[in-house]
């Protein structure tokens, strides 16, 4: 069996890697990606632009045990509070640079290596891969709270119920689930 590697090890890969793909997208891109503000993280809302903090949703409801946070009435894991502020900062950073060339990448191969990135980024923050906490708990990511063990807290939670959630802009759908 071979071993595992250190959290250390992945992230220090995950950066060489991220640094590498950026530094090769923009090199494809040309100097125009970043002056036309593709890789800012600034959000326009209404014309103007603003600054905040990045992911920062009231929306978004964690578990008592703060493992997960439900969105739409489905839990997704949190990333390892463990993780020290200044390593979660680089890794949340190198999600987003990784997003990003997901979204701008025109050619399959350069889509794929982006989303292995994503992936590998996810798995550092503890977001996916084997679970962070010790004490033997199966992992609900992506389940709905209401058939997990989290369904008496999610139903006295003011979380307002699927009828009234907002249906994605992007959605191409026929019928109401």
């Amino acid at each position: 069996m071979a071993d595992r590697p250190t959290p250390r090890a992945v992230s220090s890969t995950l950066s060489f890697l991220t640094v590498l793909s950026v530094t090769l997208w923009l090199a494809k891109r040309g100097r125009d990606a970043m002056l036309s503000g593709s890789l800012s993280h600034t959000r326009r809302v209404g014309g103007k632009a603003q600054i905040g903090q990045i992911g920062s949703r009231a929306d978004y409801t964690a578990t008592p045990d703060r493992r997960y946070f439900v969105v739409q009435g489905r839990l997704w894991r949190l990333s390892n509070p463990s993780l020290d502020p200044e390593t979660h900062e680089r890794l949340v950073r190198d999600l987003m640079v990784a997003r990003r060339i997901v979204k701008n990448s025109t050619d399959t191969k350069e889509r794929i290596s982006a989303r292995l990135l994503v992936d590998a980024a996810k798995r550092a923050l503890g977001e996916r891969g084997d679970v962070w906490w010790t004490d033997g708990a199966p992992d609900y990511n992506r389940k709905l709270a209401v058939n997990t063990p989290y369904a008496a807290w999610f139903t006295q939670a003011n979380i307002p119920p699927q009828s009234q959630w907002p249906r994605p802009a992007n959605r191409k759908c026929d019928f109401d689930p």
